[in-house]
């Protein structure tokens, strides 16, 4: 089997059924809560006197950016418009556009679907 890349070798394993679950969107918003608050207090008291902390903001950013990236490319429902505009808040915004996204796309998008099954 060959990988195409690692992000589809992650979530090819985990699945997308799995990102639009509960658990999923608790650990979501638990990631985004941590990279945005853990990145805005890191920048007002640089350098760090725990740098510990810099571990747990880098790993919930980049979870919240693969995740979000994946149900982009994959679940997003939104007008070809709408996507176009997510994609490049997605792209060059970091784990702030990610966590952007996940409030207002990807959470939106999940509760309706929750609501119709």
């Amino acid at each position: 089997m060959k990988v195409q890349s690692l992000s589809d070798f992650i979530w090819g394993r985990i699945g997308d059924g799995w990102l639009v679950s509960r658990d999923a969107s608790m650990l979501l918003a638990a990631s985004a809560v941590a990279s945005v608050s853990g990145t805005v207090a890191l920048s007002w008291r640089w350098p760090p006197r725990q740098p510990l902390l810099i571990v747990p903001v880098a790993l919930g950013g980049l979870f919240l950016i693969s995740a979000m990236e994946r149900y982009w490319i994959k679940c997003d429902q939104g007008s070809r418009m709408a996507r176009r505009i997510w994609f490049f808040v997605l792209t060059f915004g970091l784990w702030f556009g990610a966590a952007l996204y996940y409030v207002f796309v990807y959470l939106p998008q999940v509760r309706r679907e929750w609501r119709q099954t």
